[in-house]
């Protein structure tokens, strides 16, 4: 499966997901605008009073990748741009953080097994010092099963587990300290497509903290 840029969501056709506290109000909305292609445009954050937040506008390939996300904040002033690049076979392998004066912020770089599943990724600040190490396992279904995160010691500081049903779609989210401890987690629940449609996150007690909803086109 082709990997494309940090939220475009083009298979999906996701266009708008709130994030609700446990009682039930919206503690923030998202609205995605999209092309005819089905590419993503815009996307707009809005807070629970309905005020925007932040704007981004995105930049895309005749793929349909993502090659540039800028981020605007409500009054319409640029914070930050990332630039995405990717390899022949359109995989993401670079990703570059620049703040607002263009200076760049650092970069990330992406490695891909033979069958295009991202395995690595490696952040880096703006002269080149690596500051963390991702890590990703899969099952023999090519399913995430882990995300290993490690700081620029080589010291495991999270994990992230995967577990799904027996169909294989996704049902929750485990996430944990370099020491196994639990910090949070959260459940899925997916429609008869497989999109994502609800996810419930959780603290370390176990506690709800928030739940998104999603709609598709």
């Amino acid at each position: 499966m082709k990997q494309v840029g940090i939220y475009s969501q083009r298979a999906e056709g996701l266009i708008e997901f709130c994030i609700l506290e446990p009682n039930g109000n919206i503690s923030e909305r998202a609205v995605i605008q999209r092309d005819s292609h089905g590419n993503i445009k815009e996307k707009q954050r809005f807070d629970k009073f309905g005020k925007l937040k932040t704007r981004y506008v995105y930049e895309v390939n005749a793929d349909g990748s993502i090659t540039k996300r800028i981020c605007f904040n409500s009054t319409g002033e640029m914070q930050r741009v990332a630039v995405y690049t990717y390899n022949s076979d359109g995989l993401l392998i670079k990703q570059e953080n620049y703040n607002s004066d263009s200076g760049l912020k650092g970069y990330v770089v992406f490695y891909n097994d033979a069958f295009g599943e991202r395995i690595r990724k490696e952040v880096f600040s703006a002269c080149g010092v690596i500051e963390a190490i991702m890590v990703y396992i899969y099952d023999f279904e090519k399913r995430r099963k882990l995300d290993l995160t490690f700081d620029s010691q080589a010291v495991l500081k999270g994990v992230t587990e995967y577990e799904y049903d027996e169909k294989g779609k996704p049902l929750q989210i485990v996430y944990k300290d370099g020491k196994g401890n639990i910090r949070g987690s959260a459940s899925i629940k997916t429609n008869a497509e497989g999109k994502r449609i609800m996810l419930r996150r959780y603290n370390a007690q176990g506690c709800l903290k928030s739940i998104t909803k999603y709609r598709y086109k």
